[in-house]
């Protein structure tokens, strides 16, 4: 089940074709994930702003380590209501709290695999929304590459500068359960190859759009 901002109408809108694909984004994007979930720890600070359906302004923090030891933190505002939430895992155990009212539940059996997966292919507000029901994040039983798919992966444009690093545009059309919902772009860093920008766009049918912007800071993979 992947709820709450994809879930999807029968219905959904088609979206226009997108630009041919190359295999040579669709395997950096392939690489990224391998490398994220080989990596002992993946550790980054993320400013969100959703527009549209589920308007968000947050500020959020990832440590994703390997053996299903996790910490996530957002705090700001989510569909126009204050939101603090935190989340703890082991691998037997995980314990959130959302704005004062905790909750606890069994660690999922990939959870970390799961969070660096949707990290690459979604984004990180998907889980951020998921927590803040009280539910431990989704997708995480190894069902999350059936559910959710890259496809016509493609040079997004020319590199370009953010900040002081030379990125590189990847787009993709993005695809939940079957159907394509939307476009994203994630710019990588040239020279460590990690993500520092993320735009996308969702049409979720007739109920909507959002569009998405993640900004990825102090990205790093550990042990």
């Amino acid at each position: 089940m992947i709820r709450p901002l994809f879930a999807l109408a029968l219905s959904l809108t088609l979206l226009a074709a997108p630009a041919r694909a190359d295999d040579a984004s669709d395997k950096t994007l392939a690489a990224l994930e391998q490398r994220l979930i080989a990596a002992g720890a993946v550790r980054f600070l993320v400013e969100i702003k959703n527009e549209g359906l589920n308007p968000a302004e947050l500020k959020g923090e990832y440590d994703v380590r390997q053996g299903n030891r996790t910490f996530l933190r957002a705090t700001g505002k989510f569909r126009d209501e204050p939101l603090d939430l935190t989340l703890r895992s082991d691998q037997d155990k995980l314990d959130g709290k959302v704005n004062g009212t905790s909750f606890s539940a069994k660690t999922p059996l990939q959870l970390s695999e799961s969070l660096l997966v949707k990290l690459v292919r979604m984004g990180v507000l998907h889980t951020f929304a998921v927590i803040s029901a009280k539910r431990p994040p989704d997708l995480a039983e190894g069902d999350v590459r059936r559910v959710l798919e890259i496809r016509n992966a493609r040079r997004g444009g020319a590199d370009k500068m953010l900040g002081d690093r030379i990125t590189r545009p990847i787009s993709f059309t993005l695809v939940v359960s079957g159907q394509a919902v939307g476009e994203a772009t994630l710019w990588l860093d040239l020279a460590s190859g990690l993500p520092v920008r993320r735009e996308q766009k969702v049409k979720l049918g007739d109920q909507g759009e959002m569009t998405l912007v993640e900004r990825y800071e102090k990205f790093e993979l550990g042990r």
